[in-house]
């Protein structure tokens, strides 16, 4: 059996084998675009005047090899247009976007990415013709396990072995958990006030509102609404919105995840089917959703990893190499739903003559998280986009349909309480739930319904010991039998005094009689409160 082997045994025999901790190694935000120029079929209305262009990234695709990770996927952009009659028309238009991170080329590197899409531009170059740009801001996650254990060596004897002076302690860590449901589907069937015989669907989406996390065996059960809408159009009337919530629950497979571990999660909506089902002799009509959706979980929790601070030998000078490494401590995760409302007065929006909402969206956008006494602050703004009627103001009868944008700025104070002193860092995910629009007397308002997952962490550095071994040519037997009157000085402790005379830890406290602390917490500076002087044998 080697050196190397007999060292290795022993430190895992002794409780000091291999431990590791989760590493961060990117956690930047990445961003690129999803852009494309686009020629509207003949089949479809020609473009008058774009109301709103909304943005939704599907989930990417990675491929992970050699040092990259590279993620590819889509973003679906729904165009809201009035045509030359007037009328609302939607077209879907899909671009594709991709970015690459640089990832450790060793085994046991996890990968994840949270895209969203920031804001989206228009550019309309014909009647037909219109380009297309959206950025896509991502969170990158390259996680990889570090081994913080020491590797000792040439010390294979029982002899060498038992001369050897250990202090230990412990590092704080957090694991990061992630989970896919897999798209799932889901259908309700919403009753119309009318016949619906004339009435055809121009747009349909929605949002997922993630409501519970629950870690249970092997997995996250995950509860939550389908918040889903379709724009109608009888083609004569007003088009108007009908809204329902559909009720889901899924569990998400987890490995490795340790009891009491917090799990947060968000979900999309990637596509929404309607079909409208007229009434018979006079009866109400009503509309059918089907919906595609999926769920990511995150689950944390946190680690305490044993490791080697610092070790001498009562034999031999030891050469001892060194090594900081960062570690992480959960300060705590929440998620919760929020309403959040503004205004913006009419003469600011076109909307002095307003008369009916008509449909009204938007996106999400977080511009920080902050703590403020002992909670955590979440601000941003949602950008809703409130489509409505306006009358004519000729006085005729004619009705226009307009589009108003009503920034909605939140701050926002989460479930999420914190400790005092701490240094946290956040990570927050939003998601725009829903949006409605009111008219009011002077102003064009927005009611948004937003989703926030929020999580803490506090980074902290150890120095550890990396790897020791013994400088063989300088032996210590000769200094043995001896005693010796240590006057420990101010900054003194148990380890400094056993580590600067080469002798064990227990025989400095049995000889003394110092407490069961002192040898518990050696390297603190309350070991040797009250001690004047110390008796050394070797």
């Amino acid at each position: 059996m080697s050196e190397e082997t007999k060292a290795k045994q022993y430190t895992e025999e002794e409780g000091t084998g291999p431990e590791t901790v989760q590493r961060d190694l990117c956690g930047e935000t990445v961003l690129c675009e999803a852009a494309g120029d686009y020629e509207l079929p003949d089949y479809q209305p020609e473009i008058r005047k774009v109301l709103s262009v909304r943005a939704t990234v599907l989930p990417s695709g990675k491929y992970v090899g050699g040092s990259k990770a590279e993620f590819t996927g889509s973003v679906v952009h729904t165009v809201l247009y009035t045509d030359p009659d007037g009328h609302i028309a939607s077209a879907s238009l899909p671009a594709d976007y991709d970015f690459a991170v640089t990832v450790p080329t060793e085994s046991g590197v996890t990968v994840m990415a949270d895209s969203m899409a920031e804001g989206s531009a228009c550019r309309l170059s014909g009647p037909r013709k219109l380009s297309l740009r959206t950025r896509i801001r991502s969170v990158v996650h390259v996680l990889r396990e570090e081994a913080i254990a020491a590797e000792i060596r040439g010390m294979g004897s029982a002899e060498d072995r038992a001369s050897l002076e250990y202090l230990t302690g412990e590092m704080a860590g957090m694991r990061l958990v992630y989970g896919e449901s897999g798209e799932f589907t889901l259908s309700d069937t919403v009753r119309l006030e009318g016949s619906g015989e004339a009435a055809h669907a121009i747009y349909a989406g929605g949002n997922l509102l993630v409501g519970e996390c629950r870690i249970q065996e092997n997995g996250c059960l995950v509860r939550g609404e389908a918040w889903v809408r379709c724009l109608l159009s009888d083609g004569e009337g007003t088009p108007y919105t009908v809204r329902t919530k559909i009720p889901f629950e899924q569990t998400v497979m987890l490995e490795d995840v340790a009891a009491g571990a917090q799990a947060v999660g968000y979900g999309r909506i990637s596509a929404v089917d309607v079909s409208v089902i007229p009434g018979s002799e006079g009866s109400a009509g009503s509309v059918g959703f089907d919906v595609a959706a999926e769920v990511e979980v995150c689950a944390c929790y946190a680690t305490q990893c044993k490791t080697v601070l610092d070790l001498f030998s009562t034999s031999y000078e030891m050469n001892c190499h060194y090594r900081t490494v960062a570690g992480t401590r959960m300060l705590g995760s929440t998620m919760g739903n929020y309403t959040v409302s503004a205004s913006r007065p009419k003469n600011e929006c076109e909307g002095e003559h307003a008369t009916a909402v008509v449909d009204a969206d938007g996106r999400l956008e977080i511009s920080g998280v902050t703590c403020e006494h002992g909670r955590a602050v979440v601000s941003g703004v949602v950008h809703t986009q409130v489509i409505f009627t306006s009358a004519s103001e000729a006085g005729d009868g004619g009705m226009a349909i307009v589009s108003a944008e009503v920034p909605v700025p939140f701050r926002v104070e989460s479930d999420l309480r914190l400790e005092g002193g701490v240094r946290p860092r956040f990570e927050c995910h939003g998601e725009l739930i829903s949006v409605r629009g009111r008219i009011e007397a002077g102003a064009i308002s927005a009611d948004a319904e937003i989703a926030l997952t929020v999580r803490a962490s506090e980074s902290s550095e150890m120095r550890v010991l990396e790897d020791a071994e013994p400088d063989r040519s300088i032996a210590l037997s000769e200094h043995a039998d001896r005693i010796y009157v240590c006057y420990p000085r101010e900054e003194d402790t148990l380890w400094s005094v056993a580590a600067r005379y080469h002798t064990s830890q227990a025989g400095i406290v049995a000889r003394n009689g110092l407490g069961e602390d002192a040898q518990a917490n050696p390297a603190s500076a309350t070991s040797l409160d009250g001690i004047h002087h110390l008796i050394i044998e070797k």
